[in-house]
């Protein structure tokens, strides 16, 4: 399940050397995906969700 999947990418991001606004952009996009869930959003939806998030992510560090 996509509950799953988004507990240990909180691990991975706090393990990984992600640049503070990065971190913190992502944890804030996951805490949202997981809410949304709670509240009954598709998964599949959700993880469209998800990936965005670590793409904008990428180009934010990337440039």
């Amino acid at each position: 399940a996509l509950a799953d999947i988004l507990t240990e990418l909180h691990r991975y991001v706090h393990r990984i050397d992600f640049p503070r606004d990065i971190r913190i952009h992502l944890l804030i996009k996951m805490a949202d995906i997981e809410n949304r869930l709670a509240n009954g959003a598709t998964e599949k939806l959700q993880l469209s969700a998800l990936i965005s998030a670590f793409q904008k992510a990428r180009q934010v560090e990337s440039s």
